[in-house]
């Protein structure tokens, strides 16, 4: 034990006497140097990807009224097909 002691206190002896570590960068630096290069205004690419999104959520959101009105319009008729089959086996 007393060796570990030692050990440890010419470990911290030698810690005390090391040079202070110098000031680090910003960390926030490299990531303003890469949003410098970066361009604020959106290339080509990214303009068409923008609306090939807006046109599909649009379609989407169509789609998704038009089956819903059409659903409403016409309760139980998804269900007709497989009504039928079952009254035909019962009937037998």
């Amino acid at each position: 034990m007393k060796n570990q002691d030692e050990l440890l206190q010419r470990l911290l002896r030698a810690a005390a006497r090391a040079p202070a570590p110098a000031e680090a960068a910003a960390p926030w630096a490299a990531s303003r140097c890469v949003a410098e290069r970066l361009p604020s205004e959106p290339t080509d690419l990214r303009r068409r990807l923008r609306l090939g999104l807006s046109c599909a959520s649009l379609i989407l959101a169509v789609t998704v009224v038009v089956s819903l009105l059409a659903l409403a319009g016409q309760p139980g008729m998804e269900v007709a097909l497989p009504n039928a089959e079952v009254n035909l086996v019962l009937s037998q």
